[in-house]
């Protein structure tokens, strides 16, 4: 694949996910702000999602397959690059998947007898937009700079272990961080 070409490929990668994250993320605030629906019923829906989505990916033939052109394109290109590593990744992030999905729904599962029927702020909404963006193209990046840039699959030797390992001290990191601006605005309301 030529430079060019990969580049062009890259373009409509981050297109599509930059996309589909904005119009994902509008129709979910959309559906608790408009439907009156129970919080319970969407995060059951999301967490069923992911474990039906998680499960079909896991015990799939060929994993390169997606419905979406672009992203088929992207899993044949990183597979040849990345080697054997690729199947680690991909298969760790359907895992991953999949024990989020199933926190997903314990949490739909204690929510069931609560009210939460509360809209979601614009502001808020807009912050939580830009946030995930910038986390989810950053991580991008640093990906695709590894993949792109790598001359070999040796390159790739433990690198889904380390990437992991990255982005869950990231994770942990954001959690602490949103846990205190909760705290924060709670005393604030006060």
């Amino acid at each position: 694949m030529t430079a060019e070409a990969i580049k062009d490929m890259r373009k409509k990668q981050f297109f599509f996910l930059n996309i589909t994250l904005l119009i994902s993320m509008t129709v979910y605030v959309a559906i608790i702000n408009y439907t009156g629906l129970n919080m319970s019923y969407i995060l059951f829906t999301l967490g069923a999602f992911l474990i039906v989505q998680s499960v079909s990916n896991i015990f799939k033939k060929d994993l390169t397959k997606s419905w979406v052109p672009i992203i088929e394109q992207v899993n044949r290109y990183e597979k040849e690059i990345m080697g054997s590593e690729w199947k680690k990744q991909n298969k760790t992030a359907h895992v991953i998947n999949l024990v989020v999905g199933c926190m997903i729904m314990i949490q739909a599962y204690f929510m069931h007898d609560i009210n939460s029927q509360y809209p979601i702020s614009i502001g808020f909404f807009v912050f939580l937009i830009i946030f995930l963006l910038l986390a989810i193209n950053i991580t991008m990046l640093i990906h695709t700079s590894k993949v792109d840039n790598s001359n070999n699959t040796s390159d790739f030797n433990g690198y889904t272990w380390k990437f992991n390992l990255i982005g869950f001290v990231a994770v942990m990191v954001i959690s602490v961080v949103i846990f205190i601006l909760a705290i924060l605005f709670v005393l604030s309301r006060n």
